[in-house]
């Protein structure tokens, strides 16, 4: 049977499956990854899930995030990745930790990110032409190594999975598919609600690839149909992504692009000499960065011979992203990152390796294209080489990993501790950090004394001396009956009319009320620990404290309804066309 048939993409989409399960078995069969930002990324998963199977359909403030204190992070983090682990929970009963959902939506978003890979190659290049290119995909070194193995960099490991699906959108719409942009705007949207930053790199290729894949006298359509559809698709995320720009003031972000986390250390091959786990992992990206150059090229001077027309513009822009990422990691285009301030919400440079990544899968599939095509054996010897090596840089990470989980402990935590040794100091903190649920510097909210935004002293003990202020308060005492997320029920009784101080950080939209009918009390931000005070008459009181959308809440959800009403007419149009298709004669 011809592999490029209708009838043998099943078999290649078994063949992905099965090949993901074994790329991803260390997360998949424990949940346990000892990566760099696994914790924080297991804690806003399981506070998100629990906020969401509890009834809030869309947590953005977790309630029980820094001890109890709260934290914003959903305001600002896109959340379609923690919906999806979210969908998991069901099928773990046991799985108190929440790291075997989490596992589970590691692998999912590999073995997805092969399929939409697929998807989108074999709509030009052929069934097994897309197969090996999706292999390549799954396995390439920043993706699974780093992304996976390394960072644990959950929302943009998820980002692999969207960036085929906005191109396949974008190709149908330069071949004429009316169905083509509707499916681009949820692809898009898609994206914009998983990560942000992948989505500023990753736009303009989308853009480029339409405009400059389309024929000459159809440029105009086809980029006109793109850029609407990629701002529907915004539209779309609108509920997210509006809160997330307007209210940015309300957190540090700038505290995280300072010192060692400025984009300035991050260029490859280059950085402080004084952060030698930096120097490291830098030098690493080195590597990886250059071998999937390295395979770009070798594809691109493979095919270039044999191409003609619209392949050869397709390899020639394929080979100009590839070879403009790696510049643009490199300490050479600094001036060009000074000079962009949007460049550096980025924060990291070698975050262009999404699109070098996205840009050897083209290049493979045109050449595995080319090679099957013309049945010759140095093409498929030299082909299956550039392949090995590539996905050979990833394989170590797996082997580690799988090692690693069978370290002996009954949960995923005893053996993450394990990995420390005996309970040293790194091992204390990452036991202290994981049972207050310590937020990440940038998402804590700014009113919070520097040294906790920072971390300029150690973490658990900030969070005792803010907590300490919460008890220790001159005009009463105040006693929380009953909490849910951004709501409070709360006993106070005052010796005389003041300010009292809840244990619970402040962040703008907090109101205060003694009874439904009364009218609302001041609020404001404890000096210096930014605590929610609330100033309140002597006596005994009820009060209910809620956390009410604010216009930037607003204004999202009425962004994202309005772009839905416009995607179902444009559909409902395109429908009616299919269906009565307008005369020759007009």
């Amino acid at each position: 049977m011809n592999a490029d048939t209708a009838g043998g993409r099943p078999l290649h989409l078994i063949i992905l499956l099965f090949y993901g399960l074994v790329l991803t078995w260390p997360a998949l069969s424990t949940g346990y990854i000892p990566s760099h930002d696994v914790l924080i990324h297991l804690l806003w998963a399981t506070n998100f899930s629990d906020q969401l199977w509890a009834g809030e359909w869309y947590p953005r403030w977790l309630d029980q995030m820094n001890d109890g204190l709260g934290s914003p992070v959903f305001f600002f983090y896109a959340p379609l990745p923690y919906y999806l682990t979210a969908s998991l929970k069901p099928l773990f009963s046991v799985d108190p930790e929440g790291w075997r959902q989490v596992g589970a939506a590691a692998s999912m978003a590999i073995i997805l990110s092969g399929y939409s890979a697929y998807l989108w190659l074999s709509r030009r290049r052929g069934g097994s032409a897309a197969l090996i290119a999706a292999i390549v995909y799954m396995g390439a070194p920043y993706h699974l190594a780093i992304d996976l193995y390394d960072r644990f960099a959950f929302a943009e490991l998820w980002a692999f999975v969207w960036m085929p699906l906005v191109l396949w959108g974008v190709q149908g719409t330069i071949a004429g598919d009316r169905r083509a942009p509707p499916g681009l705007a949820l692809a898009y949207a898609g994206l914009v609600l998983t990560h942000l930053p992948t989505t500023l790199i990753f736009s303009p290729v989308a853009l480029a690839y339409g405009i400059l894949r389309g024929e000459r006298g159809d440029r105009v359509r086809v980029g006109t149909a793109v850029v609407l559809a990629m701002a529907l698709g915004a539209g779309l995320a609108g509920v997210y992504l509006v809160p997330a720009l307007a209210t940015q003031p309300n957190v540090s972000f700038s505290d995280m692009r300072v010192g060692y986390l400025s984009y300035v250390y991050h260029f490859l091959y280059y950085g402080p000499r004084f952060n030698a786990d930096l120097l490291k992992i830098l030098a690493q990206l080195g590597t990886y960065s250059a071998i999937v150059l390295l395979a770009c090229t070798a594809a691109f001077l493979m095919t270039r011979r044999g191409l003609v027309g619209p392949d050869k513009r397709y390899a020639r822009f394929w080979m100009t992203v590839a070879a403009t990422a790696f510049v643009m990691m490199l300490p050479f285009a600094r001036p060009i990152w000074d000079l962009v301030p949007l460049l550096q919400a980025i924060q990291f440079p070698w975050r262009f390796n999404i699109v070098l990544t996205l840009a050897m899968a083209a290049l493979v599939a045109l050449w595995a294209g080319m090679a099957t095509a013309k049945a010759s054996r140095l093409d498929g010897v030299a082909l299956a080489l550039v392949c090995t090596i590539v996905i050979g840089q990833s394989l170590p990470a797996v082997f580690t990993y799988l090692a690693l989980s069978r370290t002996p402990g009954d949960t995923s935590m005893d053996k993450l501790l394990a990995q420390f040794g005996p309970l040293n100091e790194k091992a204390q903190e990452s036991v202290e950090v994981t049972r207050l649920a310590i937020d990440v510097p940038e998402y804590r909210p700014r009113w919070v004394p520097r040294e906790f935004r920072r971390g300029e002293s150690t973490l658990p003990d900030s969070l005792t001396r803010i907590r300490t202020a919460y008890l220790h308060q001159e005009p009463g005492s105040a006693t929380i009956l009953a909490r849910s997320p951004r709501r409070l029920l709360v006993a106070v009784d005052m010796n005389a009319e003041g300010w009292i101080r809840l244990p619970h950080f402040y962040y703008p939209g907090w109101r205060a009320t003694a009874g439904e009918s009364a009218p609302p009390l001041p609020v404001r931000p404890s000096s210096p620990e930014g605590l929610l005070e609330v100033r309140i008459g002597s006596g005994g009181h009820r009060i209910f404290l809620e956390l009410i959308p604010g216009t930037a809440e607003r204004m999202g959800w009425i962004v994202s309804g309005l772009s839905g009403l416009i995607l179902i007419g444009w559909c409902i149009h395109g429908i009616l066309r299919r269906v009565h298709p307008p005369s020759p004669n007009g």
